[in-house]
């Protein structure tokens, strides 16, 4: 009997790290030499707080993550087809959620590469996310959360591509997009409702919009430093009210075909007079202009 309740608890325990591949199985227990075959076969076989690692590039499968997990297919790529539904849904209360290496498909079809419903930080690093039918990164926190996109192409989505927008109240969400490109979505490259973002060394081309800031709930902050916005449709719009804020520092807006900017709404863009605008279409309403020791 003994032997027995031993090997139950061996057979239901969870590994701090498994590890997925294109030739394993779910069945398998996900080890390094017994490998599963996708992300939702090795999440219920990893210890809260644990890690996923891929040992090959190949197609991982969707994944919904309800409890603190690292996703790290790093150095490969980790595939994600995600046709008519969500790649990624994050849904793990106030937990800590890190996704890396990871290439998110919608192939045209899929609705959100990430959505956020609810968690205390999410990173995400070093990823892809192309294709979906409605938003690239989705950040729907009721409460508020911390959301780091780092060194990540979120591109040819045919809604928008980076969105902070709450499903309900008005969290103040704090996000940062470094080293990362936004580019050939048909909508909003970022969208910020309820939420302060600072978008660091990175280029929102090619889309509807580059980015949009809207106070219609809750504060809504968008910072670009040195970064560049251009060829889009309209480059920054700050909209609905004196809670909608964009600040310009060492930042290139340039050839944006309707708008290089418009403040719209009792809004305000603040440029630091470090900037380059130039090229842009017929613009609405002015910037307002701070000195760069503006307190």
């Amino acid at each position: 009997m003994v032997a027995v309740l031993i090997l139950s608890t061996s057979a239901f325990a969870q590994a701090t790290r498994t590890w997925v591949s294109g030739v394993g199985d779910d069945v398998n227990p996900c080890s390094r030499t017994a490998p599963c075959k996708t992300f939702a076969g090795a999440i219920s076989k990893t210890a809260t707080g644990g890690i996923i690692n891929a040992l090959d590039s190949a197609g991982f499968g969707t994944l919904t993550i309800t409890k603190a997990i690292t996703v790290d297919a790093t150095p490969f790529m980790g595939g994600m087809l995600a046709g008519g539904v969500a790649g990624v849904i994050v849904n793990a209360g106030t937990a800590d959620v890190f996704l890396r290496g990871l290439d998110i498909e919608g192939t045209g079809g899929g609705t959100r590469g990430i959505r956020i419903l609810a968690a205390g930080r999410v990173e995400i690093d070093r990823c892809r996310i192309a294709q979906f039918t409605q938003r690239g990164i989705s950040v729907e926190t009721s409460a508020a959360v911390s959301v780091t996109v780092n060194n990540t192409l979120v591109h040819g989505n045919t809604g928008d591509g980076i969105v902070f927008q709450p499903s309900a109240g008005t969290p103040t969400n704090r996000g940062e997009i470094k080293d990362s490109v936004i580019d050939n979505n048909t909508g909003n490259g970022i969208f910020v409702q309820s939420a302060r973002v600072h978008v660091t060394d990175s280029v929102v081309g090619m889309n509807g919009t580059g980015a949009r800031a809207d106070a219609t709930t809750g504060v809504a902050v968008l910072s670009f430093i040195r970064s560049t916005v251009t060829q889009n449709a309209n480059g920054l719009i700050s909209q609905n009210g004196a809670n909608a804020f964009i600040r310009l520092e060492q930042m290139t807006l340039e050839d944006n075909l309707t708008s290089g900017f418009q403040v719209l709404g009792g809004s305000q863009i603040f440029s630091y007079k470090d900037n380059y605008i130039e090229g842009n279409g017929a613009n609405t309403g002015l910037l307002t202009n701070v000195s760069v020791d503006k307190q």
